[in-house]
């Protein structure tokens, strides 16, 4: 009896803290999640025989895995990162070129033959708006000192400075094509890398 307690208990510090905060907007409170877990991303910067760059963070969050190209600002949902199939399909909604989808599938697929930065300081926010869900990962790239916003089942991602609140809301809107939901998500992003 008391190895399946100590069992239930050890499972119990697999699933995930999630802290509910509110943040006020525009005179309206918005309440959205905070998972207490690092999402395990990593950083890489890849490079192609015709001089083409792709800036993505990867890693592994509530659902599964996801991707950010982050200077292309797209974004997708990953499978294992041996899963070339998948995530094959999933790289070729948002890359063009087979070959950079090859490039991109091998790479994280034998990611740890790579040289990648794996980032220390990282969120997982859940925000429910609108009748829509939007999971963003959070994090700062030392190295460059940006911090960057993935939103994978959005296939979003970009990348600023650490300081602009205007910079991110800007880019969210060009994004999300919807002002309203750029300054609800804007204001979160911004709380929560301060």
């Amino acid at each position: 009896m008391e190895k399946n307690f100590t069992e239930i208990n050890s499972l119990k510090n697999l699933v995930p803290k999630i802290t509910e905060k509110l943040i006020e907007t525009d005179s309206k409170i918005i309440k959205y999640r905070l998972l207490e877990q690092n999402p395990n991303v990593k950083a890489l910067n890849i490079s192609t025989n015709s001089d083409k760059t792709f800036n993505i963070v990867f890693g592994e969050h509530i659902n599964g895995g996801f991707c950010g190209v982050l200077n292309k600002n797209k974004s997708c949902e990953l499978s294992h990162y041996s899963d070339k199939f998948f995530n094959t399909e999933r790289f070729s909604k948002i890359i063009r070129g087979k070959e950079n989808v090859k490039l991109l599938v091998n790479t994280i697929a034998n990611y740890e033959k790579t040289d990648f930065t794996e980032l220390q300081y990282t969120k997982e926010i859940s925000v429910d708006f609108n009748g829509f869900n939007y999971l963003i990962i959070l994090g700062v790239n030392g190295f460059r000192n940006t911090d960057f916003c993935v939103i994978p089942n959005w296939e979003i991602s970009f990348e600023t400075n650490t300081d602009s609140i205007g910079e991110k809301e800007k880019n969210l809107v060009k994004l999300l094509k919807n002002k309203r939901i750029a300054k609800v998500l804007t204001a979160i992003i911004f709380e929560e890398l301060r």
